[in-house]
């Protein structure tokens, strides 16, 4: 991309922090002069990590989750952020047996996606958690409210997908990604 076709920051402004997360409301030029503003978002982890559970008998393991900003629960895949030093692989295997229990016999990345790159500059790295079996209960963080997990043959999220019932933008990359057969891409770890 040659510079001429870049939105530049004239000044960054701070107007919120958080242990969680920095906003900004930035003053930009346009590559055609105007000025304008531009919000952005900045997690304070480096990354995320969302993991497709796929038990034993190939069926797929959600869960619900209560949603704040949307304020109600929603059917999604586990996810959650990484920490500066650890591999995605190994904190995908911590957010899985944190909010499900479960642990998989292989663990393969499926993509490293962006959510929203017109507000968030932030990867997370999707995962499918292969021969998952429960070896413990959930221990969910305090801030987390999860409802009954669905346990589904993938033809049945597929069809949640559908019915509007799953709208998380992760959640329904992994179920596809899944279904496709992409998912069945190169083994990261063994867990």
């Amino acid at each position: 991309m040659t510079e001429s076709k870049r939105i530049t920051t004239d000044k960054e402004s701070l107007v919120y922090e958080n242990r969680f997360a920095k906003l900004f409301d930035n003053q930009v030029t346009f590559p055609g002069g105007a000025q304008g503003r531009y919000l952005k978002l900045q997690w304070s982890e480096p990354y995320g990590v969302a993991i497709l559970p796929i038990l034993e008998d190939g069926r797929v393991y959600l869960v619900n989750s209560f949603r704040y900003a949307s304020n109600r629960m929603c059917i999604e895949i586990p996810k959650g952020f990484g920490s500066s030093g650890v591999p995605p692989a190994e904190a995908a295997a911590r957010e899985l047996m944190e909010e499900t229990g479960l642990r998989a016999r292989e663990l393969r990345l499926i993509a490293s996606l962006s959510t929203e790159g017109g507000l968030i500059d932030h990867t997370v790295h999707l995962y499918a958690a292969h021969g998952a079996r429960a070896e413990g209960s959930p221990t969910p963080e305090p801030t987390e409210v999860f409802g009954e997990p669905l346990i589904l043959e993938i033809s049945e999220a597929i069809e949640l997908i559908r019915e509007n019932k799953i709208n998380d933008s992760l959640s329904i990359n992994a179920l596809m990604l899944y279904s496709s057969g992409v998912a069945s891409g190169k083994l990261i770890a063994d867990v």
